[in-house]
């Protein structure tokens, strides 16, 4: 379960190592000036993988798709910045429960958007949790935690800011933009953009969507 391009990576990952049933995601929303119907980034990835996708507008009150859960039958779900609640008969239908990989060292920023959370408070310290889900916000055993260094990126295609984390080795460990976003990557880790000037320039990027 996922929507935006952070949630690509790990679908792919999972495909690679794993038999993936099928994938659930945000129904196509419009966007642009033109108001054209784009799919979430993961339907496209799922679709070039040949994976069944479902897109309820709201999962909790949709029988149909909560009957597709079951259905598929699956051992686990993982849940990846999917962008709606999952209510606690949901939570039930897997048999070894759902993990839910969440961008920020929990337990701060529990919640929505907490990228943008560490950005706009000026976070210099932030990561990647993973954890068993509840019923809460959030609030389920954690099963493990990484810290990651950051870097900021601007995508001027969408007005939305990125993030590329860092391991300790220098190696990256992903990405979240476009293709045109990667050449700013060196120039970034070559001139630091300074705190206050990443949290202004997304409040201003945020007027923007």
């Amino acid at each position: 379960m996922g929507s935006p391009a952070f949630s690509v990576p790990i679908l792919t990952a999972l495909y690679e190592h794993t038999n993936i049933v099928g994938v659930v995601t945000q129904p196509d929303r419009p966007k642009g000036r033109g108001r054209k119907l784009v799919a979430p980034p993961i339907k496209l990835q799922a679709a070039a993988f040949g994976l069944p996708v479902i897109q309820p507008v709201r999962l909790r009150k949709d029988e149909e798709a909560i009957q597709q859960l079951k259905d598929w039958h699956a051992d686990l779900f993982i849940v990846a910045a999917y962008g709606q609640i999952l209510p606690q008969r949901v939570l039930d239908i897997p048999r070894h429960g759902c993990i839910n990989v969440h961008t920020s060292l929990l337990p701060r920023w529990r919640g929505a958007s907490p990228i943008q959370h560490a950005i706009v408070h000026g976070d210099t310290q932030t990561g990647v949790t993973i954890m068993l889900m509840d019923a809460g916000m959030d609030t389920g055993p954690i099963l493990t935690q990484e810290e990651m260094e950051e870097f900021f990126i601007l995508e001027f295609g969408s007005f939305s800011l990125y993030r590329v984390d860092i391991h300790a080795d220098g190696a990256a460990f992903d990405l979240w933009g476009s293709d045109d976003a990667l050449s700013w990557v060196p120039l970034l880790r070559e001139h630091p953009v300074p705190p206050g000037f990443v949290r202004h320039l997304y409040k201003y990027c945020e007027t923007l969507t």
